[in-house]
């Protein structure tokens, strides 16, 4: 981090400006690093140097927050970072990972229906974050009903949501559904990935039966 910094204060010197996309680097780096403090000390840096934050500057902030289970410093973030906006779709999924990320999935969904009202549509990464955060906490039963809940609204699913519920139905002594839902992957035209076999063989079921 040492180095990047130095890079950057090189840049200065040799009268380059910094751009957003550079003081992001360096604030994901910061958060990477579990160092907040330093990360909005950069936020600062950037706002006195008249370069704006953007979107992803927020995104940064609040998942390294999220990280460190800082929920409640999510919204504050947004605030001062971009004080006229309401939350995006990504700063959204990002908060709902954090409150899954850290067992609570109530306050997730809650975050969810925000969303809604909001006027953003979840999309398939949303509800894959929040199917995992039910199987972590091991509410396999509300997971499948989000699953079907997503199929009937007509939201096309990907292997990703797949694999996830499959390794929750796996882990939550479920194998008796494993087939099933792999069968209506495969009927859906999704095809499975290296890590769609390893969940399946890591639940004991062997290759040639998929």
């Amino acid at each position: 981090m040492d180095r990047a910094i130095g890079l950057f204060k090189s840049m200065e010197d040799n009268g380059v400006a910094p751009n957003t996309c550079n003081y992001n680097t360096l604030i994901r780096g910061y958060c990477q690093m579990c160092r907040m403090e330093d990360a909005l000390g950069f936020v600062q840096e950037m706002i006195f140097a008249d370069t704006i934050p953007d979107e992803v500057t927020s995104v940064i902030l609040i998942d390294g927050y999220c990280k460190q289970g800082k929920l409640n410093e999510t919204h504050r973030i947004h605030k001062v970072i971009l004080p006229n906006n309401k939350h995006s779709l990504a700063e959204y999924n990002c908060i709902i990972d954090g409150y899954c990320s850290h067992g609570f999935v109530d306050d997730a969904r809650l975050m969810l229906v925000k969303m809604v009202n909001d006027g953003h549509k979840p999309n398939i990464i949303s509800y894959t974050i929040l199917i995992k955060g039910y199987c972590r906490s091991r509410r396999i039963d509300e997971a499948i009903a989000l699953f079907e809940q997503i199929i009937a609204e007509g939201i096309r699913l990907d292997v990703v949501s797949y694999n996830t519920l499959l390794k929750g139905l796996i882990r939550h002594g479920r194998s008796s559904c494993v087939q099933e839902l792999y069968n209506e992957m495969r009927s859906s035209g999704i095809f499975p990935n290296d890590a769609t076999f390893k969940i399946l063989i890591s639940g004991g079921f062997q290759r040639e039966y998929f």
